[in-house]
């Protein structure tokens, strides 16, 4: 019953009485405890709302300008950069207050306007040319970081290969060519004690006589000493349609990448990815597939759009890109000293319900592949492929899919969806104890227009899904700063991609693991902004007729 501003409950129980009051006041006024509030940039500030009631409120915050400072609905503060924002607290009651933040200090990455070195080195456009809309294409750019502390620049450009030297402060010190053997270039690995390239060309009468691929062995220095060439291999165009990506390990050098296989009898060149182990001792090949299998003979995937390829000396991990068999994004594992057609493989990302649109489409791209000591990530960007008859052309927004090493899915974040349409690139690091050092992936994303408080609502409790103990936060930052990017890989391989000036709009994922291996998922930049484009040809092919199924040239 109602009772001086108050609830009283009386209840018997036998021959006692038991009594009980609950304030229950209206609230009538609202405020933001604290006089002032500051928040440096990158940190975070709690904000926490003061009512005279006594109901427990629902509140709902709002940035004046979330480039400056978002909140999200904890009432959490995140600074982006200097200046001051009025945030707005708002209860279902009709209340509300308001108080300025304060942004002070500065960006951890700088203005290259104001801080980058201007370099004389070969000059070339890399902006956005890891992103893709339906299939990728082979990586031409990487930056390695020397253990000294200096840099080497290696890219295809010009329908050549240019090597370039640079101090720790970014100053050239030399440069020079390494021949293109082939005509097609594939992919370049610095591996611990060699470089590796891989040049390929078309084999269009489908012979076994013709040279399909050459892996090139280099010294650290740029000096040839030797190689192995593939043929025939079922190939007619090597690396069509996707990419080409190398790991190493136990002396062994691990190509994943794909092709055009021989014409078929329907008259079409179909597509699908092939793997090769080269032993880097005498540069030969030690084992290979690239032969019409399945998914569960080999690791066989049709189509398959992009190609990522790791390694914890136990095992190796695959990742491919499936439109068809399978439609969805294939991981597959298999021992180091094994065959590498004795798998075990998931689909930690299904596209099956993406139907609508250009059949070769998934409505979804890979951006990077990583492992940790314990989980294998992989990021990319996606329509909402769990909804049902999704269209490939609807808004793309970030992934992250978390696999255990024993290939059981362990969950899926997604960025928000109801924002317009924004692009953006991030770049993950992964820190792996004792095992890898940092490692750094990259992924591509299509996502909101303002990421204000809206964006930063999203956190998943992977412990929902029976990991006791994950927490995965992600925070999607909304500051957009221009950038010269470093790309780096210090656990050993090269750099997957490399841009030279671009925009930054960070990424903040947090994963706490139980087992103490925390996995920092930290802001980063791949060439912004992404132009992708949503049409159904590319140059020198249009994919049309047999839904699914054929590839013509």
């Amino acid at each position: 019953m109602e009772y001086e501003g108050g609830v009283a409950a009386v209840e018997k129980s036998g021959d006692n009485y038991y009594y009980e009051f609950f304030p229950w006041k209206k609230a009538t006024s609202l405020e933001v405890e604290g006089s002032s509030h500051t928040v440096n940039i990158g940190d975070t500030l709690q904000l926490t709302p003061v009512t005279n009631g006594t109901k427990t409120e629902v509140y709902s915050w709002k940035s004046s300008d979330p480039k400056i400072a978002s909140i999200n609905r904890a009432g959490q503060v995140f600074g982006w950069s200097k200046g001051e924002a009025v945030i707005t607290v708002s209860t279902t009651s009709g209340l509300s207050a308001q108080c300025t933040v304060t942004v002070t200090g500065e960006p951890s990455v700088q203005d290259p306007d104001k801080t980058a070195t201007v370099t004389d080195g070969y000059a070339s456009n890399n902006h956005s040319l890891n992103d893709y809309a339906i299939w990728s294409k082979t990586v031409n750019s990487y930056l390695i970081p020397n253990a000294d502390g200096t840099f080497t620049r290696v890219e295809h450009c010009g329908g050549k290969m240019i090597v370039e030297n640079y101090s720790a402060a970014g100053k050239k010190t030399g440069s020079k060519t390494v021949a293109m053997e082939l005509s097609l270039f594939g992919g370049f690995y610095s591996g611990s004690d060699h470089n590796y390239f891989v040049f390929g060309q078309a084999n269009p009468n489908d012979s076994d006589e013709e040279e399909v691929m050459r892996i090139v062995k280099y010294s650290k220095d740029f000096q040839r000493i030797g190689a192995v060439s593939v043929y025939g291999a079922n190939t007619n165009i090597p690396f069509e349609a996707g990419s080409l990506r190398m790991t190493e390990t136990a002396g062994k050098l691990y190509i994943h990448t794909c092709h055009e296989m021989y014409t078929d009898s329907d008259g079409l060149n179909h597509q699908a990815n092939m793997t090769f182990v080269i032993n880097e001792n005498d540069m030969s090949v030690e084992q290979s597939y690239y032969d019409v299998l399945n998914l569960a003979q080999a690791g066989y995937v049709s189509h398959s759009f992009n190609q990522f390829i790791q390694t914890d000396g136990e095992n190796i991990y695959r990742v491919d890109h499936g439109d068809y068999a399978p439609r969805g994004i294939a991981l597959i594992k298999s021992q180091v000293g094994g065959s590498i057609t004795k798998v075990d493989y998931a689909i930690p990302v299904g596209l099956g319900k993406v139907t609508e649109g250009h059949y070769n489409s998934t409505g979804a791209s890979v951006g990077g592949f990583e492992i940790s000591s314990e989980n294998c990530i992989i990021a990319g960007n996606a329509v909402d492929f769990e909804s049902e008859r999704a269209n490939t052309s609807d808004q793309r927004n970030i992934f992250i899919s978390i696999t255990d090493k024993q290939l059981g899915v362990l969950g899926q974040a997604h960025s928000p969806q109801q924002h317009g349409p924004l692009l953006l690139d991030v770049q993950v690091f992964v820190p792996d104890g004792p095992h890898r050092g940092s490692r750094v992936l990259s992924l591509a994303q299509r996502g909101g227009h303002q990421l204000g408080h809206g964006a930063l609502e999203l956190a998943v409790q992977l412990g929902q899904t029976g990991l006791p103990g994950v927490e995965l936060l992600p925070q999607l930052l909304p500051l957009v700063l221009p950038a010269a990017l470093v790309f780096l890989q210090p656990g050993g391989g090269p750099a997957q991609h490399v841009g030279v000036v671009c925009h930054l709009l960070a990424l903040l994922f947090h994963l706490l693991h139980q087992a103490a291996h925390a996995l920092h998922i930290l802001p980063g930049l791949l060439g912004l902004p992404i132009g992708l484009s949503w049409g159904g040809s590319r140059s020198g092919h249009r994919l049309s007729g047999h839904p699914a199924l054929k590839f013509p040239r």
